[in-house]
Order: C-alpha cells, then sequence, then structure tokens
C-alpha cells in the first residue's frame, strides 16, 4: 500500500516501497541514458553531515535542490528556502540512531539508516540536467554497506534504490515531515532486510488535467495553460497545449481537489481576455 504523506496544506508525497530485482548498476545506467547534455555533480560526503546539490523542482514554481544526509536520507523541499542549516534531529525514539537535517523550512526527509549503527557517506556521485537529477553513493563508515541510486524527476518524483548489503539488523526507511528544526510527523516505510534492494518512489503529482484550447474562431491553439487549486489560488500545474489545442499536463494535488484552469492569449492582435475553465475536479 503506498503511504500518503502530507507536508503542508498544498504539498504532499505518495511513497511505494517495493522489492527490486535490478542491480544498481543497471539502474543507473537505464536512468542515465534519459539524461541529455549532463553536468556532473561534486562529490560530497563524510560523517554527521547533509547538503544541499541542485535538482530539479518537484512542484511548479517549487526549489530546485534538494538534500543528501550523510546517515542516510534524502530532503526534499516544496518551496525555497535560503541557503539553510544542518541540525542534529532527535529521531532515536524512531528506530533511527543518528540523523543531520537541513532547516529549509516544511520539508520532507525520506531516511534510509542502518538500524542501531553510526552511518556516513563514503561514496558519491552523479550527473544532472534542467529536468532530472541523477546520483548514487555507499554508506560505509562500520562497515554498514548500504549503497543507493536515486534520481528527481522534474515535477513528477524522486525515486531511491536501496541495496543493503551488509547491516544486519536491516536498514529503516522512514518518511519524517520537518517544519524548521522541529518534527511534525514521522511515517514507517519499510525495513530492508540484509541482502535485500528495494526501490522507493517518492510522487509529488496527482495526476494531469487535459484538455484542448481553441481560439476566438474556434480553431485549436497552441497557447499557455495555467492550473490552479480553486480554494488557495496556488498554482499546481502549467504547461503548453499543442498545435492540435491539446494539453495534458501534471498537477500536484490529490485527487478530488477542485481547480480552475486558464488559458492565455497569445499576446498577437486582436488580443482577447483569458479563457477559464472553472470547477475542475481531480479524479
Amino acid at each position: 500500500m503506498p503511504v500518503l504523506v502530507p507536508i503542508s496544506d498544498q504539498h504532499f508525497t505518495m511513497i511505494d516501497f517495493t522489492l527490486e530485482e535490478r542491480t544498481l548498476d543497471a539502474i543507473f545506467s537505464q536512468w542515465a541514458a534519459d539524461v541529455v547534455n549532463p553536468t556532473p555533480y561534486t562529490a560530497i560526503g563524510g560523517d554527521d553531515g547533509i547538503s544541499l546539490i541542485d535538482a530539479p523542482a518537484l512542484w511548479p514554481g517549487g526549489r530546485d535542490s534538494l538534500s543528501v544526509a550523510y546517515e542516510g536520507g534524502i530532503e526534499i523541499t516544496p518551496l525555497y528556502f535560503g541557503a539553510g542549516t544542518s541540525f542534529t534531529a532527535n529521531l532515536a525514539s524512531n528506530g533511527i540512531n543518528r540523523y543531520q537535517s537541513m532547516d529549509t523550512g516544511r520539508r520532507v526527509a525520506l531516511i534510509y539508516h542502518p538500524t542501531g549503527l553510526d552511518s556516513g557517506l563514503s561514496e558519491f556521485s552523479g550527473i544532472r540536467n534542467s529536468v532530472v537529477g541523477l546520483f548514487r553513493g555507499s554508506y560505509n563508515r562500520t562497515g554498514e554497506g548500504v549503497k543507493f541510486v536515486a534520481r528527481a524527476v522534474a515535477g513528477k518524483r524522486v525515486e531511491v534504490a536501496v541495496d543493503n548489503t551488509a547491516a544486519a539488523a536491516g536498514v529503516t526507511v522512514k518518511a519524517v515531515v520537518f517544519a524548521g528544526t522541529s518534527v511534525v510527523s514521522v511515517a514507517d516505510v519499510g525495513t530492508i532486510p540484509r541482502g535485500q534492494r528495494y526501490l522507493i518512489q517518492m510522487t509529488t503529482r496527482g495526476g494531469a488535467v487535459s484538455g484542448t484550447v481553441v481560439d476566438q474562431a474556434g480553431a485549436p491553439a497552441a497557447r499557455r495553460v495555467v492550473i490552479h487549486e480553486r480554494e488557495t489560488g496556488s498554482v499546481v500545474g502549467r504547461g503548453m497545449s499543442g498545435t492540435d489545442g491539446r494539453y495534458s499536463i501534471d498537477v500536484s494535488l490529490l485527487p478530488g481537489k477542485v481547480m480552475y484552469v486558464i488559458a492565455l492569449d497569445d499576446e498577437v492582435a486582436p488580443l482577447t481576455n483569458a479563457v477559464i475553465a472553472d470547477r475542475v475536479v481531480l479524479q
């Protein structure tokens, strides 16, 4: 069963936890094939730390970076919040022996920590472009032998494949929502036994809105389309219709939410007002 993790009134993630048969090398090679014109990541690592790295925004208008924790974890933040400062999070009662978080505002941390061990990030590398951030590393400070491959896909999801090669007590996987330095909620995702790999998928989209835009003469038109949540007015998706007028745009809302969709004029004479489709419900 997917785990629903509310981050704020307007942001959430759905987490799937499934056994993975592919090797990490195979996963990295498959995902790397989609990264066109890549830029390499700078190496990070150590003990008791966490670093911000560039990554595509996972929500419309959201933050274009995420945090990689040296004790095993990735933190994603919906909205921009400065550079952030690191601190030690008290999660011992949740089975996480040590963890350094980064205060980047309201966020969710996907933590995959070797149970009962003091871990550390010993290897890190990867590539990125404007739509995909792909990176891999290993945690082996105390012989825990935990390895991972992760990618962030703009506007859609973060995926992390974790391989537990040596941690006898398993790798505890939790989703922790922070507000500043305070813990808001902790959700159990699962445990990865020694000798097994799991794929963890954190989805930030709830579905897609589709339709057709026509001009004042009733002909299909390529136009900029912006989708708002009706209750708050927040932008939850944006894109372009094609020359046939059709569009299908991912939105970061849960099913059942009500939206309005605005198709904007192309600024070519004769100028016309925007067209609005109101009370669109995500199924």
